[in-house]
């Protein structure tokens, strides 16, 4: 967003009379969008991670498990 706002600030100075006010407008609008779009999908991505994550673990903690059952049973022969 702050490169954005820059961006914003900055494009009358970057055109300086050679671009028409809706090109310029769609080209922030259109920057606009593809910032929303991969700041959407950063947090998709952060939550696959996260399930990604707590499945790991969920699949350790069973490996865990099975080794103390493993041990217990040995040590009650």
């Amino acid at each position: 967003m702050i490169f954005f706002s820059a961006l914003s600030s900055l494009s009358p100075q970057i055109c300086a009379g050679s671009c028409d006010y809706k090109m310029l407008q769609r080209a922030q609008s259109f920057l606009h969008s593809s910032l929303y779009f991969s700041f959407q999908n950063t947090h998709f991505f952060s939550f696959l991670l996260s399930i990604s994550s707590v499945f790991s673990l969920l699949l350790e903690a069973q490996t865990v498990f099975e080794s103390t059952e493993r041990v217990i049973s040995l040590h009650s022969l």
